[in-house]
């Protein structure tokens, strides 16, 4: 489908010469760009609004998609009508649109309609091309067309759009834009970091991970979701393949480990499925590209089991003569109220905060506290105190109804640096 111009020769010149030129007119060269999340442009005819268009696209950069809300005046088609098929025809030239953004927007909220007709008379979105093509020439498309919109539902769409963009990036770029570039770095013995979708915990973890050295090696305690496999696996042999890259295993760190505590058994299946672990990975690829990875996956394991493993950790890592950061990755309440989540959550993270891993276990399990990470944070904090901790701060501390704006029913992620 092809959406030819409506308003050529009435808003705008309709020849491509004379729009050109007027468009450049009205833009600022000596301008910095900066990067923006939206912006909001007028779009009356280009003699009364343009210089204003001109001033707010001057002064951002333009990715390669961009989303364009606009009123739908005509009243004509669907309430919330998008294009995901088709191109846009303009004198400047055709605009393509991001078929895969536009059908993602459309699959995560169901208010979002395919309708051409919406778009077909519509000047509100169409005047903002030329300045588009101006800044950014190739650039793709995802036009929305809104009429009859609740408050509730411009939320729903605004959220969903926020989910789409954000899952569209590469795994490198959604990292980084988490990350905290001026933070101050510091040595750490261990951290708690969140394992959620991106969209709900990666800040968390994108904090936690930009305030720590990263060294050559690091163990990731995970729990085990699946059920997979044995209680404490290891993988001892061969790597970890991600989208930011392959991750090599510390065969002597972790063959070192299996020796020292006969708990940790060898074992791929415990992982092959787990998310926990995984996410963890390009965090650290962000921070010490070629690093290498101990991965351990905890189930079924007592309190003394804890101990075990963590202080044989500590000693593995102690005879190495090399520092290795451990990862506890944890998150913490699960599908209860944020205020009754804070609550509970506050007595586990007390007990960190006190460096006391006893206390830990005993009060997730007291007090029902669906800390999926718990026992491999108990292990963590065993190992960080044998390796001589004697400080953790929490970080962060965040919840799933920041995302959606539910906070009845949330899960909640924290993020904790041993030190």
């Amino acid at each position: 489908m092809i959406r030819k111009p409506a308003v050529a020769g009435q808003f705008y010149p309709r020849a491509r010469a004379e729009l050109e030129k007027m468009v450049a007119s009205f833009m600022e060269p000596a301008a910095d760009r900066e990067k923006a999340l939206g912006i909001i442009a007028p779009h009356a005819g280009y003699i009364y609004s343009g210089k204003g268009a001109g001033i707010v696209y001057s002064r951002v950069e333009v990715p390669a998609t961009v989303v364009v809300l606009c009123p739908n005046h005509r009243g004509l088609g669907e309430d919330v009508a998008i294009m995901s098929e088709g191109s846009w025809q303009m004198p400047t030239g055709e605009v393509a649109l991001d078929a895969k953004l536009a059908s993602r927007i459309k699959k995560l909220c169901h208010l979002v309609k395919e309708d051409h007709w919406a778009h077909s008379q519509e000047h509100s979105l169409e005047v903002q091309l030329p300045f588009l093509q101006q800044v950014r020439p190739g650039f793709k498309l995802v036009p929305i067309s809104l009429s009859r919109v609740s408050l509730s539902e411009c939320r729903e769409l605004g959220e969903a759009m926020a989910a789409a963009i954000t899952e569209s990036r590469s795994p490198a770029q959604m990292v980084a834009s988490f990350m905290e570039p001026a933070a101050d770095r510091e040595k750490a013995l261990g951290i708690i970091a969140p394992h959620a979708g991106y969209i709900y915990s990666g800040k968390g973890a994108g904090i936690v991970y930009s305030r720590v050295e990263v060294p050559a090696t690091v163990v990731v305690l995970c729990p085990n979701h699946r059920g997979l496999g044995e209680d404490v696996a290891i993988m001892s042999e061969g790597s970890w393949q991600m989208p930011t890259g392959e991750v090599a295993l510390d065969a002597k760190l972790a063959s070192r480990i299996k020796k020292l505590c006969h708990l940790v058994k060898e074992d791929h299946w415990a992982h092959s499925q787990e998310h926990s672990l995984e996410v963890q990975l390009p965090f650290l690829q962000q921070v010490r590209p070629g690093f290498k990875l101990v991965p351990i996956s905890l189930s079924r394991v007592s309190l003394s089991e804890c101990r075990e493993l963590g202080e044989a950790m500590a000693a593995a890592i102690t005879e190495s003569r090399s520092p290795a950061l451990v990862v506890a990755s944890s998150d913490m309440t699960h599908f209860q109220s944020a205020e009754t989540a804070k609550q509970k959550d506050e007595l586990a993270l007390q007990c960190v905060r006190e460096l006391n891993p006893e206390a830990l276990f005993e009060t997730v399990l007291k007090h029902k506290i669906s800390m999926c990470g718990f026992i491999p944070a108990t292990v963590m904090l065993y190992a960080a105190k044998k390796l001589g901790a004697t400080s953790a701060q929490v970080v962060d501390y965040r919840n799933s109804g920041d995302v959606t704006g539910d906070y009845g029913d949330v899960v909640a992620y924290a993020a904790v640096i041993v030190k």
